[in-house]
């Protein structure tokens, strides 16, 4: 279902918005009960938007005030209020209304807003693209707001509809003002108090994956800034969507964005080494641009190297059957490694979704393994139990027998280099890809395994780590739980959080640790995080 008003996709359950004639005011409702499976794996179900028509000016108010409401407050983890001015997202965090079913009074000082998302240092899509001069804020034209509601994955029987109304600027001047900010210091001493008592584990290795040129494009201030906030290691975001971000390659073009910033891997090493930290190159393999020309998607198209998807259409991702795709693959990764680096990470190693790849030579393929031909293709594997498991191993065969000659390859040329890759943070959703990373782990084709854990509860978090825990027992590779500071739907995760996270991964032994990703919110944690789980051990 998609609603007009809030733009998203929901996974589960439904809304229906009432009330309206007010652009300020918006009633969500959720059918009951709420699915735990999607709730798991799907952000958007906890995501609602309240957009407005208008701008707001807030350059000389103090912040903004409303009024929130749920049906079953025990259902909600966490609020916050986004804000949007040009390009930019800032958000700040509000109370979960205690009482069911009532109006709630709420403030939002601006003092209180950090960045969300900023197109220079977030987007993936947007590494390729030059800030503009929109995403600079400007509380004069506030555009947009958010509010975001987190949901208890385990009441999923509560009733979760919400509603909001009545925003409002609040004057510097307003009585509520001066009581909101002395709530908001409490609030802060209080997930203050929650980091300092978590102690600090000197052993294991912290690890950073991030985009091209650190915060600010400046590699030597951000390396700086890492090592000072107790990180070991650094993953920068190298080779993406067919483009290079270092000189040189014989493989990839090279980004646009070199000209003005430079080379991002020659200055992130030269950092690096200055700093005390390892780098880790971050390729994204199989996936091309969107913004690739066209006479060359064309041209690939027709040489049958891309994936097809189920309806026929032809996507911008290789196809990891195609010789040519694979050796592209090998190559990019060799040529990373003769740069020096400490290790590679493997990111995107995996199908889009259960929808490719239904490309002609896949289907010969299959049809070979399988001993003959499959009609109507390609329904029949949809419709047919026994097909779709067969056609399910042949995807995870296929990036599998892939990973074992890159793997063959590096120890050849490069057996120093430590091989990694960002995988699904469950077998079943590694399975709906052809990642079949259980196995991975049992014939050691990787030294480490980041699974992305990227949950806004710990809880969410915790189920999963047991899973991967229990899979992983018996295997030489290094598992690391990547947990996020902020990713896509989830807004920053308030310290507090950040530490139960923290704990949840220590608790099932794991010593390493992994984040993602580096924002302008990420100096704030790691400060703070020094005084707690990331603090230098104490002298002997």
């Amino acid at each position: 279902m998609k609603s007009a008003l809030f733009g998203l996709a929901i996974a589960a359950g439904s809304i229906a918005v009432c009330g309206c004639a007010e652009f300020r005011s918006a009633d969500i409702r959720l059918e009951k009960p709420l699915n735990s499976a999607h709730l798991s794996f799907s952000d958007n179900i906890r995501r609602f938007d309240v957009k407005l028509d208008r701008a707001m000016d807030l350059s000389s108010a103090a912040g903004v005030a409303f009024q929130v409401k749920c049906a079953d407050p025990r259902v909600l983890t966490d609020c916050w209020l986004l804000f949007k001015t040009g390009h930019g997202y800032y958000r700040a965090s509000f109370p979960v209304p205690k009482q069911a079913g009532t109006w709630t009074d709420a403030v939002v000082l601006k003092e209180d807003v950090r960045l969300y998302h900023w197109n220079s240092h977030i987007s993936l899509y947007e590494v390729q693209l030059k800030p503009a001069q929109e995403d600079v804020p400007d509380w004069s034209r506030v555009t947009e707001l958010q509010v975001v509601f987190s949901l208890e994955i385990d009441r999923t029987t509560a009733d979760g509809s919400v509603a909001v109304r009545d925003f409002t600027p609040l004057a510097p001047d307003a009585p509520r003002v001066a009581a909101a900010r002395a709530a908001s210091r409490a609030l802060r001493e209080k997930r203050m108090s929650v980091v300092r008592a978590q102690p600090s584990v000197p052993r294991g290795r912290r690890f950073l994956a991030t985009h091209v040129w650190g915060l600010d494009w400046n590699w030597d201030e951000t390396c700086r800034m890492l090592k000072a906030g107790g990180i070991t290691d650094v993953i920068p975001l190298m080779n993406y969507a067919g483009y290079a971000y270092y000189r040189g390659s014989k493989f990839e073009p090279p980004s646009p964005l070199m000209d003005e910033h430079g080379d991002g891997l020659q200055f992130c090493q030269a950092a690096c080494r200055k700093h005390g930290l390892s780098c880790h190159p971050w390729r994204a393999c199989w996936r091309m641009s969107q913004h690739t020309p066209k006479d060359r998607v064309e041209q690939l198209r027709k040489a049958g190297r891309l994936q097809v998807a189920f309806d026929g259409s032809s996507q911008y991702w290789f196809c990891p059957t195609h010789p040519e795709n694979v050796q592209r693959e090998i190559d990019g990764l060799l040529e990373l490694a003769r740069f020096g680096v400490r290790g590679i990470l493997l990111d995107y190693f995996r199908y889009p979704g259960d929808d490719y790849c239904f490309c002609p030579r896949c289907r010969k393929l299959f049809e070979a393994k399988i001993g003959h031909a499959v009609e109507p293709w390609p329904g029949a594997v949809r419709k047919d139990a026994a097909l779709a498991a067969e056609w399910s191993i042949f995807r995870r065969e296929t990036l599998t027998g892939v990973l074992r000659t890159i793997r063959r390859e590096l120890r050849r040329q490069a057996p120093e280099l430590e091989l990694s890759a960002a995988v699904t943070a469950t077998p079943q959703d590694g399975e709906m890809r052809g990642q079949d990373w259980p196995q991975w782990c049992r014939e050691n084709l990787l030294d480490r395994m980041f699974p992305m854990c990227y949950y806004s509860t710990s809880k969410l978090l915790k189920h999963d780590v047991e899973v991967q825990a229990r899979v992983m027992k018996g295997s030489s590779t290094k598992l690391c739980p990547m947990t996020c500071f902020a990713c896509g739907d989830i807004p920053f995760l308030e310290l507090d959080e950040i530490c139960r996270q923290i704990s949840v991964v220590r608790s099932f032994g794991f010593e390493d640790l992994g984040f993602f990703r580096l924002t302008e919110y990420v100096p704030y944690v790691l400060e703070a995080l020094r005084q707690g789980p990331l603090a230098e051990p104490a002298a002997k």
